[in-house]
């Protein structure tokens, strides 16, 4: 089985990325969603990103040092294909 394994700025890109398929629009004005809520309620918008990154567990998606300890926990590595993609073998 391959998956991804990116670093934790890949994956804030990837969650602003989300939160901004919508705009906001005030007065005539446009905004970005992720920086209205980074900058508003940055607590809201760190719990948001960490259940981005775990529902990206669902693509074999793992972000380094948040959820890629899931992965030692069901299995090895046994080739690293390079650009940060793995194959691994499951625990039986």
């Amino acid at each position: 089985m391959d998956y991804l394994l990116i670093e934790e700025y890949e994956a804030r890109k990837m969650y602003d990325e989300f939160l901004d398929e919508s705009i906001v629009e005030i007065n005539g004005l446009t905004f970005d969603p992720s920086r209205i809520v980074s900058t508003l309620d940055p607590i809201s918008y760190k719990i948001g990103f960490f259940k981005y990154a775990e529902s990206l567990m669902k693509k074999n998606i793992y972000v380094v040092d948040i959820t890629d300890d899931e992965i030692e926990d069901t299995g090895e590595i046994v080739e690293d294909r390079g650009d940060n993609i793995f194959t691994f073998k499951p625990n039986k």
